[in-house]
C-alpha cells in the first residue's frame, strides 16, 4: 500500500465518521422539530379556550367599570345637591336669624335704659 491510499483511505473512513454524526444529529434535530411541533398544536388546542374566557372576563370586568363609573358620578351628584341644600339653608336660616338676635339685643338694651331710668 502506497502512503497516498493509506491517506485516501484514512480520509474516507474520517468522512464516513463524520458523516455518520451528521445523519445522527439530523435524526435528533428531527425529533426536536417533530416535539416541538407538537408542543405547539397542544398548545394552540389549549390556549385558544383560555384566551376565550379571558376575552369574556375582561369585557365582564369593562362593564362592570362602567357601572361604577355610573355610581360614582351618581354620588357625585347627590354631593353637589347636600352642599347646594346646606348653602340654601345656610342663607335662608342665617340672616333672619342674625336679624332676630340683633333686634333682641337692641330690645334688651332699649329696655335696660328704660328702666334704669
Amino acid at each position: 500500500m502506497t502512503p497516498s491510499l493509506v491517506i485516501a483511505v484514512l480520509i474516507a473512513a474520517a468522512a464516513l465518521v463524520l458523516i455518520g454524526f451528521a445523519i445522527s444529529a439530523l435524526v435528533q434535530l428531527k425529533k426536536t422539530l417533530v416535539n416541538v411541533d407538537t408542543l405547539v398544536v397542544n398548545l394552540n388546542e389549549k390556549l385558544s379556550p383560555l384566551l376565550n374566557d379571558l376575552q369574556d372576563t375582561v369585557k365582564q370586568v369593562n362593564d362592570e367599570l362602567g357601572q361604577f363609573d355610573q355610581v360614582v358620578r351618581t354620588v357625585g351628584n347627590i354631593g353637589d345637591k347636600v352642599s347646594t341644600t346646606t348653602r340654601m339653608v345656610h342663607e335662608i336660616v342665617s340672616s333672619p336669624l342674625i336679624r332676630a338676635v340683633s333686634i333682641s339685643a337692641g330690645a334688651k338694651e332699649a329696655i335696660k335704659k328704660l328702666v334704669g331710668r
